[in-house]
Parts: C-alpha cells; sequence; structure tokens
C-alpha cells in the first residue's frame, strides 16, 4: 500500500535482501547499551542463557544502577537454566555481604589504606568463605537442581 498527494501517482517500493540473516539481542540501560551479541542464526533458550551470562557480568547487585533485567513473556526467557543463573548470582552476593557485615571491623581496618593493610587477601578471604561447595551445592538445591 502506497500514498502520495492529490495529482501524483502513488509509488510502493519494497527491498528484499535474500542472504545472510542476523539476530541481535542489545541490553539497553539508562547508560546506554550495557551489552549486545549478534549471531548468524535466531535465538534459542541456549544462547539466550549465554547472552545473559554476559550481561550479568556488566550488571550491579539491586539497588545499584544497572541492577534490574525485564523481559517479556518469551518462551526462551522462562529456561529454568537462566532463573538458576539469577539465582545463584543473587545468592553468592547475599553471602558476601553477610560475610562482610559479620566482619566489618576487620573489612574496614583493611581498606584504611594504611602499609600493613592487604585488601586483597581480605577480599579473597571473603570470596572463598562466603561461597563454598557447600554453600553452592545449598543454593543450587534450592533453585531445584540437586
Amino acid at each position: 500500500m502506497a500514498w502520495a498527494p492529490i495529482g501524483n501517482r502513488a509509488r510502493h517500493h519494497d527491498f528484499f535482501i535474500c542472504g545472510q540473516r542476523y539476530s541481535m539481542l542489545p541490553a539497553l540501560s539508562l547508560d546506554g547499551i550495557l551489552h549486545l551479541d549478534i549471531q548468524e542464526r535466531s535465538y534459542n533458550a541456549q544462547l539466550f542463557n549465554e547472552f545473559i551470562d554476559g550481561l550479568l557480568d556488566n550488571m550491579n547487585p539491586f539497588l545499584g544502577p544497572n541492577s534490574v533485567v525485564v523481559m517479556d513473556n518469551a518462551s526462551i526467557h522462562k529456561s529454568p537454566e537462566l532463573r538458576a543463573m539469577f539465582e545463584a548470582r543473587f545468592y553468592v552476593f547475599s553471602s558476601l555481604k553477610a560475610w562482610i557485615r559479620a566482619n566489618n571491623d576487620f573489612v574496614r581496618g583493611e581498606l584504611t589504606g594504611e602499609l600493613t593493610c592487604d585488601p586483597y587477601t581480605m577480599l579473597w578471604e571473603a570470596v572463598f568463605t562466603a561461597a563454598t561447595p557447600e554453600k553452592a551445592r545449598g543454593w543450587f538445591k534450592d533453585c531445584g537442581y540437586f
């Protein structure tokens, strides 16, 4: 269908390109594009999960900037693996936050910048104490994977 001013001929042009097709997934935030993936095929649940895994590396814990993912009701947005990815990252963050609160004086002391401070060792201790294999199994059990 086409239109034209009275007295002029209506013309309609369609351009059809037969060739390689691409699928693109951009993750948009108020600050711009957070993550982008382009495939030479359609997305399925596995490819979408891989996209989300990369996106989550660029996101922050809840209440921080870039901390909320909004998706529509597409079937590839409903895989159990996708839910587990979100929940696993949430559990690890919550566990780290709890460790930091429980060791607040130690953490503050290591972050003063004095020569005897070692914030990297403190952070390593926090991660490996807060996210043990036993805790990970419990988190994934809560998600229904064990």
